[in-house]
Formats: C-alpha cells, sequence, structure tokens
C-alpha cells in the first residue's frame, strides 16, 4: 500500500475496476498475493502535484509519501515493512526544450474536421 504525501494525489494504476461496478475491485495480482521464494510483484502508482504550480524538482516535493507492505510467512508468522519514499533516491533528467515549428498550414480549416 502506498500512501502519498499531502503533496501528491495518488492514482493506483494496480486497480483494473475502472469501468466495472463500484462493489467489484479488481487488481492486478488478484485480491490475494501469494509468493514464493525469489518471486517479485511490481506495482504502479501514478502520482501528480496537487497545485499545478509545483514541480517534482522543488526541495519540498522530495519526499513522495510511505509505502507500507505487509506478509505472512508459510507457518503464519507476520512481517512488515515501512519506507519513506522520497524523490533524491532518484536522478532526474535534467529539463530540455522541445521547438515546435509549423511546417505546412492550410489557408483554411473547417471546424471539427482532422486536416
Amino acid at each position: 500500500k502506498f500512501e502519498p504525501t499531502s503533496n501528491y494525489n495518488r492514482l493506483d494504476l494496480n486497480d483494473l475496476s475502472i469501468g466495472t461496478e463500484e462493489n467489484k475491485r479488481s487488481e492486478v495480482f488478484g485480491l490475494k498475493n501469494f509468493l514464493r521464494p525469489g518471486d517479485i510483484r511490481q506495482f504502479l502508482y501514478e502520482l501528480t502535484p496537487k497545485e499545478a504550480s509545483q514541480s517534482p524538482s522543488d526541495k519540498g516535493m522530495e519526499e513522495l509519501g510511505r509505502l507500507e507492505m505487509a506478509w505472512k510467512s508459510i507457518m503464519g508468522e507476520p512481517g512488515r515493512l515501512h519506507s519513506l519514499v522520497n524523490m533524491s533516491q532518484w536522478k532526474l533528467p535534467p529539463p530540455q526544450e522541445i521547438l515546435v515549428a509549423a511546417v505546412n498550414v492550410p489557408d483554411e480549416v473547417t471546424l471539427e474536421t482532422p486536416f
């Protein structure tokens, strides 16, 4: 389970129930996960800043949230891991400018029609 800080909105991309009945929840790996030794599960979340003016490269935005994992061993022994996820763990590529130039523009364009 991932809980973002108050600076971010989270979209859980592991939930496949979009477009289904509200009470039905469908996850990528099912509601119960069974992992054998050596198995790997990767979960995906989309984070967007709550304020559009905030950039992920701002110092105040470095802390992304808290990741919590819980499990039980074959013998039923519980295990738990809590981790803070921080943007400084990854290096963001420097922003690059994109130049866009119109090569050909028609003299007339009809509304709502591809040109």
